[in-house]
């Protein structure tokens, strides 16, 4: 089995969770653009293909046990290609944790053998909506 490593950005946020859960909607089916949706579809003629945007609600939960859960879980599965696999399907997590007049959002990128670097891009477009800026050479945001 392939060990799983992931990509994770925590930051704190005045958005409502609604705001939070609309915003990484948009922000995930603004990263499934054309080159995207090209790569699938030529990974569909050879019986590749992985699949489309799919929406689903994450198992994992990104705190420790004892420590306030989060009000929103939600996960992606984003068409993707990687130059180990071929066509893939990148998943990404937002999970917002209330803390009064404010909450703090993780976005966590899961990632195997090869998918770093498409997962990091995809981690950075994603926060980059939540007003997140994300150094090149580091995993961690903050705002």
């Amino acid at each position: 089995m392939a060990r799983v490593n992931s990509v994770r950005v925590e930051f704190r946020t005045d958005m409502t969770v609604q705001r939070c859960d609309q915003v990484f909607v948009d922000a995930v089916r603004a990263s499934y653009g054309p080159a995207r949706k090209l790569l699938r579809a030529g990974s569909a003629l050879v019986n590749r293909d992985e699949g489309g945007l799919e929406f689903f609600t994450p198992s994992e939960e990104p705190v420790p046990v004892g420590e306030t859960a989060p009000s929103l879980r939600i996960g992606a599965f984003v068409p993707g290609h990687s130059k180990w696999h071929g066509a893939t399907r990148m998943a990404v997590h937002l999970y917002v944790i209330e803390k009064g007049d404010y909450r703090i959002a993780h976005l966590v990128g899961p990632y195997a053998l090869g998918g770093r670097g498409s997962t990091t891009r995809l981690i950075r477009s994603i926060a980059e909506k939540f007003g997140v800026s994300i150094d090149g050479n580091d995993n961690s945001g903050r705002r």
